[in-house]
Protein backbone atom coordinates (compact mmCIF):
# COMPACT_ATOMS: atom_id res chain seq x y z
CA UNK A 1 0.00 0.00 0.00
CA UNK A 2 1.41 3.35 -1.00
CA UNK A 3 1.41 6.24 1.40
CA UNK A 4 0.06 9.39 -0.27
CA UNK A 5 1.08 12.91 0.61
CA UNK A 6 -0.21 13.75 4.06
CA UNK A 7 -0.70 17.52 3.68
CA UNK A 8 -1.48 18.20 7.35
CA UNK A 9 1.76 16.41 8.25
CA UNK A 10 3.73 18.42 5.68
CA UNK A 11 2.18 21.64 6.99
CA UNK A 12 2.83 20.59 10.59
CA UNK A 13 6.52 20.00 10.00
CA UNK A 14 6.99 23.22 8.04
CA UNK A 15 4.91 25.49 10.27
CA UNK A 16 5.97 24.07 13.64
CA UNK A 17 9.55 23.79 12.39
CA UNK A 18 9.52 27.47 11.44
CA UNK A 19 8.18 28.23 14.93
CA UNK A 20 11.00 26.27 16.59
CA UNK A 21 13.51 27.97 14.30
CA UNK A 22 12.09 31.42 15.03
CA UNK A 23 12.25 30.71 18.77
CA UNK A 24 15.90 29.62 18.51
CA UNK A 25 16.77 32.59 16.31
CA UNK A 26 15.14 35.02 18.75
CA UNK A 27 17.36 33.54 21.45
CA UNK A 28 20.47 33.80 19.28
CA UNK A 29 19.68 37.41 18.36
CA UNK A 30 19.20 38.26 22.04
CA UNK A 31 22.63 36.88 22.94
CA UNK A 32 24.51 38.15 19.88
CA UNK A 33 22.98 41.47 18.93
CA UNK A 34 20.56 42.82 21.60
CA UNK A 35 17.65 43.53 19.23
CA UNK A 36 14.98 46.12 19.91
CA UNK A 37 12.12 45.26 22.25
CA UNK A 38 9.45 45.37 19.52
CA UNK A 39 11.47 43.08 17.25
CA UNK A 40 11.81 40.54 20.06
CA UNK A 41 8.12 40.76 20.91
CA UNK A 42 6.98 40.31 17.31
CA UNK A 43 9.37 37.38 16.81
CA UNK A 44 8.19 35.63 19.98
CA UNK A 45 4.51 36.21 19.19
CA UNK A 46 5.24 34.81 15.72
CA UNK A 47 6.86 31.73 17.26
CA UNK A 48 3.84 31.17 19.52
CA UNK A 49 1.43 31.50 16.57
CA UNK A 50 3.49 29.17 14.36
CA UNK A 51 3.75 26.55 17.11
CA UNK A 52 0.00 26.79 17.78
CA UNK A 53 -0.96 26.42 14.12
CA UNK A 54 1.60 23.62 13.78
CA UNK A 55 -0.02 21.88 16.73
CA UNK A 56 -3.41 22.05 15.02
CA UNK A 57 -1.90 20.54 11.87
CA UNK A 58 -0.48 17.73 14.02
CA UNK A 59 -3.99 16.93 15.25
CA UNK A 60 -5.42 17.01 11.72
CA UNK A 61 -2.89 14.53 10.39
CA UNK A 62 -4.06 11.83 12.80
CA UNK A 63 -6.34 9.23 11.24
CA UNK A 64 -8.73 9.80 14.14
CA UNK A 65 -8.26 13.35 15.54
CA UNK A 66 -10.64 12.53 18.38
CA UNK A 67 -7.93 10.20 19.74
CA UNK A 68 -5.59 13.13 20.25
CA UNK A 69 -6.27 13.12 23.98
CA UNK A 70 -4.99 9.54 24.09
CA UNK A 71 -1.68 10.76 22.66
CA UNK A 72 -1.52 13.41 25.36
CA UNK A 73 -2.21 10.78 28.03
CA UNK A 74 0.78 8.76 26.76
CA UNK A 75 3.38 11.52 26.57
CA UNK A 76 5.92 9.54 28.55
CA UNK A 77 5.86 6.79 25.93
CA UNK A 78 8.23 9.04 23.93
CA UNK A 79 6.62 7.85 20.69
CA UNK A 80 6.92 10.04 17.61
CA UNK A 81 3.72 11.94 18.34
CA UNK A 82 4.68 12.27 22.02
CA UNK A 83 8.03 13.82 21.04
CA UNK A 84 6.23 16.26 18.75
CA UNK A 85 3.74 17.22 21.46
CA UNK A 86 6.46 17.65 24.08
CA UNK A 87 8.41 19.87 21.69
CA UNK A 88 5.34 22.00 21.00
CA UNK A 89 4.56 22.31 24.71
CA UNK A 90 8.10 23.23 25.76
CA UNK A 91 8.51 25.58 22.79
CA UNK A 92 5.21 27.34 23.42
CA UNK A 93 5.90 27.78 27.13
CA UNK A 94 9.46 29.01 26.50
CA UNK A 95 8.24 31.55 23.92
CA UNK A 96 5.47 32.78 26.21
CA UNK A 97 7.74 33.16 29.25
CA UNK A 98 10.44 34.81 27.09
CA UNK A 99 7.80 37.25 25.78
CA UNK A 100 6.69 38.10 29.33
CA UNK A 101 10.27 38.66 30.49
CA UNK A 102 10.98 40.87 27.44
CA UNK A 103 7.89 42.92 28.30
CA UNK A 104 9.22 43.40 31.85
CA UNK A 105 12.66 44.37 30.45
CA UNK A 106 14.52 41.97 32.74
CA UNK A 107 17.90 41.74 30.97
CA UNK A 108 19.27 38.85 33.06
CA UNK A 109 16.05 36.89 32.57
CA UNK A 110 16.14 37.58 28.84
CA UNK A 111 19.62 36.07 28.58
CA UNK A 112 18.60 32.95 30.51
CA UNK A 113 15.50 32.51 28.38
CA UNK A 114 17.50 33.16 25.22
CA UNK A 115 19.70 30.16 26.05
CA UNK A 116 16.62 28.05 26.91
CA UNK A 117 14.96 29.11 23.65
CA UNK A 118 17.98 28.12 21.59
CA UNK A 119 18.23 24.72 23.29
CA UNK A 120 14.51 23.99 23.01
CA UNK A 121 14.29 25.23 19.41
CA UNK A 122 17.24 23.11 18.30
CA UNK A 123 16.21 19.99 20.25
CA UNK A 124 12.56 20.13 19.18
CA UNK A 125 13.49 20.68 15.52
CA UNK A 126 15.79 17.67 15.62
CA UNK A 127 13.19 15.52 17.42
CA UNK A 128 10.61 16.33 14.74
CA UNK A 129 12.78 14.51 12.24
CA UNK A 130 13.85 11.85 14.72
CA UNK A 131 10.20 10.91 15.23
CA UNK A 132 10.22 9.61 11.64
CA UNK A 133 13.61 7.92 12.08
CA UNK A 134 11.77 5.52 14.41
CA UNK A 135 9.63 4.29 11.49
CA UNK A 136 11.95 1.53 10.29
CA UNK A 137 9.33 0.27 7.81
CA UNK A 138 10.01 3.34 5.65
CA UNK A 139 13.67 3.00 4.54
CA UNK A 140 13.88 6.62 3.38
CA UNK A 141 12.79 7.79 6.81
CA UNK A 142 15.01 5.47 8.84
CA UNK A 143 18.12 7.61 8.37
CA UNK A 144 19.57 10.01 10.90
CA UNK A 145 20.16 12.46 8.04
CA UNK A 146 16.39 13.04 8.04
CA UNK A 147 16.52 14.41 11.58
CA UNK A 148 19.36 16.76 10.64
CA UNK A 149 17.45 17.80 7.52
CA UNK A 150 14.49 18.77 9.71
CA UNK A 151 16.82 20.61 12.08
CA UNK A 152 18.56 22.70 9.43
CA UNK A 153 15.34 23.40 7.51
CA UNK A 154 13.56 24.54 10.69
CA UNK A 155 16.44 26.77 11.73
CA UNK A 156 16.75 28.26 8.23
CA UNK A 157 13.00 29.01 8.10
CA UNK A 158 13.13 30.58 11.55
CA UNK A 159 16.17 32.68 10.68
CA UNK A 160 14.50 33.90 7.48
CA UNK A 161 11.32 34.76 9.40
CA UNK A 162 13.35 36.65 12.00
CA UNK A 163 15.27 38.48 9.27
CA UNK A 164 11.97 39.57 7.69
CA UNK A 165 10.72 40.84 11.06
CA UNK A 166 13.97 42.66 11.81
CA UNK A 167 14.10 44.19 8.32
CA UNK A 168 10.55 45.46 8.74
CA UNK A 169 11.43 47.02 12.08
CA UNK A 170 14.82 48.41 10.94
CA UNK A 171 16.02 48.54 14.57
CA UNK A 172 19.22 46.57 14.37
CA UNK A 173 21.27 46.42 11.19
CA UNK A 174 24.18 44.42 12.68
CA UNK A 175 21.82 41.79 14.08
CA UNK A 176 20.00 41.58 10.78
CA UNK A 177 23.28 40.91 8.95
CA UNK A 178 24.19 38.19 11.46
CA UNK A 179 20.82 36.46 11.15
CA UNK A 180 20.92 36.77 7.35
CA UNK A 181 24.31 35.03 7.25
CA UNK A 182 23.04 32.32 9.61
CA UNK A 183 19.96 31.78 7.42
CA UNK A 184 22.10 31.41 4.29
CA UNK A 185 24.43 28.93 5.98
CA UNK A 186 21.55 26.88 7.36
CA UNK A 187 19.79 26.84 3.99
CA UNK A 188 22.93 25.35 2.44
CA UNK A 189 23.06 22.67 5.16
CA UNK A 190 19.35 21.85 4.76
Amino acid sequence: MEIGIQWPLVLFTLIAGAGFGLLATAGLAQLAAEPGKKTKQIALIGAIVLLGVGGLMSVFHLAHPERFMGAIANLLSFSGIALELLGLAFGGVAALVFLLVVSMENKAGEKVLAVCSILIGVAASFLQGYAYFEVAAQPGWHQIALAFGYLFTSLALGALAYAAIAAGRAEDEAGLRLIGKAACGLAVLA
